[in-house]
């Protein structure tokens, strides 16, 4: 009797390990399609993006800003914080940079560090 009922719970374990198996695997699957479907989207926006600033010959910053609005980004990707758009801006170029951003009042931006003096961010929030 003691040996038929180790091998009636030796049976219930495996399928309890196979069960548990299983839903691990299918929420594994789920997440990574989640992320995979997340990571899509924020491509597409970068895209668009791209897409946006290869098209203007002259590029404005209350047009992008005009942009990024448009996409609704709060209500389509939730915790998406902000887009940014870096330019470069050569050395010679970059006090009468500043201050054309300043006079915009558009987001104050400063270099980190003077690896990426010369990189400046127009965000867009």
């Amino acid at each position: 009797m003691l040996c038929l009922t180790y091998i009636y719970w030796h049976i219930e374990q495996q399928e309890l390990t196979e069960k548990r198996q299983k839903a691990f695997t299918a929420a594994a699957d789920q997440t990574k399609s989640h992320v995979a479907l997340r990571l899509s989207r924020y491509a597409l926006v970068l895209n668009g993006v791209k897409g946006f600033y290869e098209s203007s010959h002259l590029f404005k910053q209350n047009e992008y800003q005009s942009y990024i609005e448009a996409l609704q980004l709060q209500q389509h990707l939730p915790g998406l914080q902000l887009v940014g758009l870096v330019t470069y801006v050569s050395h010679d170029k970059r006090a009468q940079h500043y201050a054309a951003m300043q006079h915009s009042a558009s987001v104050t931006t400063t270099a980190s560090s003077p690896a990426v003096s010369a990189l400046l961010t127009h965000l867009s929030r």
